[in-house]
């Protein structure tokens, strides 16, 4: 008995050091491999993907990029960096090989997007040389902001894609010209550029009576339809995200343009055999300025994101009912995967 009772207190004891040591023992993701001594670099290009001629200028707006290659006589570990030397926003792509052959189709891992007219500076180094191993520039050309064609299905930037008809709901709530909801470009009174710059969608709504003119409250102000139904280049681009909901993603830049207790109210609507299916998420916008959030597809129930054709943005207040409200949109964009790394 006393045997069998110190062997199996042994092997409890064994368990439990296993476990122990497998959870603190760190994940090995490989070693870096620094260039020997003999380390040779060549053929590093940096040009446009359509026009290998063409190493000086690049637009981003259709589905165009920058095409980056190298190639050493041995197997190292590099870094690739692109930066915007205006907008600061950088994009970086790490590998470990004998060569180099990243294509960039304009998107930023920064909180910064990169911008019309300025210059990108591309570095290639390798790792343990404080030298780049490869030095370019390419300037964006007029029009030049990406289109995310590339990225994922882009519903709206509201420079390219579906354009809203106008904001629907309690229209004589919503606040009178000049301030009236609908586009907001650069020469919009109270324009704020989002990260992604140039056009953005806004609703502004201010509640009072229809008949007598008098402010009052409201939960809801308005909103508006981000239709793609009859659009065959999107149909076609979500056609090209994941079935598996849980790997698709919805991005957009989202502000309350400073108006507190103002609140996003998006609703998706997916075809389901006859029917249509309506998901609904309200999210109160408690920031300062712009902000991306991003909602997984299966947290909203969604069952093919393929099969969606409509996304609508709300205007509601928040917590009790308000006088004032308003909500800003921009780049409204499915990604695969994992959200838009911005």
């Amino acid at each position: 008995m006393r045997n069998i009772f110190w062997n199996t207190l042994s092997l409890l004891i064994l368990a439990l050091c296993l476990v122990y040591c497998k959870r603190n023992t760190p994940e090995i993701n490989g070693p870096t491999i620094c260039p020997s001594a003999n380390f040779l670099s060549t053929g590093f290009s940096a040009h446009r993907i359509s026009d290998a001629a063409n190493t000086s200028t690049i637009d981003f707006s259709g589905t165009d990029g920058i095409a980056v290659q190298a190639s050493f006589n041995e197997e190292i570990s590099w870094t690739l960096v692109m930066r915007g030397t205006t907008s600061g926003a950088s994009r970086t792509f790490t590998g470990r090989s004998n060569a180099v052959n990243v294509l960039w189709y304009g998107d930023s891992q920064t909180e910064q997007f990169f911008q019309n007219g300025e210059t990108i500076s591309i570095l290639l180094n390798a790792s343990c040389k404080e030298e780049p191993i490869g030095i370019a520039s390419m300037a964006i050309t007029a029009n030049g902001i990406t289109s995310f064609q590339k990225v994922g299905a882009l519903i709206s930037n509201f420079n390219n894609g579906i354009i809203p008809g106008g904001v629907y709901g309690q229209t004589n709530n919503l606040e009178p010209a000049p301030n009236a909801s609908g586009m907001r470009t650069s020469a919009s009174t109270g324009y704020v550029a989002s990260p992604q710059g140039a056009n953005y969608y806004n609703i502004s709504g201010r509640a009072r009576s229809a008949s007598t003119g008098i402010d009052t409250v409201t939960w809801y102000f308005g909103g508006f339809d981000l239709d793609f139904t009859s659009n065959t280049a999107i149909v076609n681009s979500m056609a090209t995200l994941n079935e598996d909901p849980s790997q698709v993603y919805l991005n957009c830049f989202i502000s309350s343009g400073g108006v507190p207790n103002s609140q996003m109210q998006l609703t998706i609507k997916e075809r389901y055999g006859l029917s249509t299916k309506e998901r609904k998420v309200v999210r109160d916008v408690t920031w300062t300025g712009w902000k991306m959030v991003s909602f997984k597809m299966s947290d909203l129930g969604i069952i093919d994101p393929r099969e969606i054709k409509i996304v609508s943005y709300g205007l509601g207040a928040s917590s009790v009912p308000q006088h004032l409200g308003q909500l800003n949109v921009d780049l409204v964009l499915f990604t695969n995967n994992a959200p838009l790394q911005h």
